[in-house]
């Protein structure tokens, strides 16, 4: 990692009480491996893009913060765990006090089929301060990824909307928009049908061979 500046905050709930949406999917405990399996995914495609600056993990999950910082991510207490605004808002703060840090790139948990290849070409083409880039969700209203540069150039929330909000916000604080779909970033998994679609997508992913562990958990998602 060297070269933009630009560091990445990925807010994690915590692994017990995330993804209650899959419940009807798949059982606690396949649930939570999978949290863990798709975090991994994530932590390895921004590890491996060259020019990100680094990672800081917002979350107060035990098992959270080993996976962090076994990708060789800073970690970030989130005491209150008061969701992934405000997780991002914290990282947004740390950031602040990095003298090094030019941007921040909120990037979502729940999106294992990004790759670093991807993500490097996100933040190549991300332009000069005021600048945001941002990546809509699938359905083109939430908001799954977003650059920043300052790290405070627009305040961001990450609510399943905020794609029009954030677009608006950039555009009244004078900043560069940038604009990128890409669905593998598009596709962040909360429901059933995410699950079905994500594992439509044939993928390498650690999330992919959790949920392939599991015949009779793959056979009852397809059905």
């Amino acid at each position: 990692m060297s070269t933009t500046g630009i560091w990445a905050v990925v807010p994690v709930k915590n692994f017990e009480r995330a993804k209650t949406r899959l419940a009807g999917s798949l059982p606690p405990t396949r649930r939570r491996q999978f949290c863990r399996a798709m975090l991994c995914d994530t932590l390895k495609a921004l590890r491996d893009a060259p020019s990100l600056g680094g990672i800081v993990v917002v979350t107060n999950d035990p098992d959270a913060i080993d996976i962090a910082r076994s990708y060789g991510a800073d970690v970030l207490n989130d005491p209150n765990e008061s969701g992934p605004s405000a997780a991002v808002s914290l990282g947004a703060q740390w950031l602040a006090k990095i003298e090094s840090c030019t941007g921040m790139f909120a990037v979502m948990a729940d999106t294992p089929l990004v790759t670093a290849d991807e993500l490097q070409s996100v933040l190549t083409n991300h332009g000069p301060a005021p600048a945001v880039t941002l990546i809509p969700a699938r359905d083109g209203i939430g908001t799954n990824a977003a650059i920043c540069s300052p790290t405070n150039v627009i305040a961001l929330c990450f609510d399943g909307k905020s794609f029009p909000l954030h677009r608006k916000l950039a555009k009244m604080r004078g900043a560069e928009v940038n604009i990128v779909r890409m669905a593998s970033f598009g596709l962040d998994i909360d429901t059933a049908e995410d699950l079905s679609a994500f594992l439509a997508t044939p993928s390498n992913t650690l999330a992919a061979k959790e949920l392939a562990a599991d015949a009779d958990v793959l056979t009852e998602i397809s059905a």
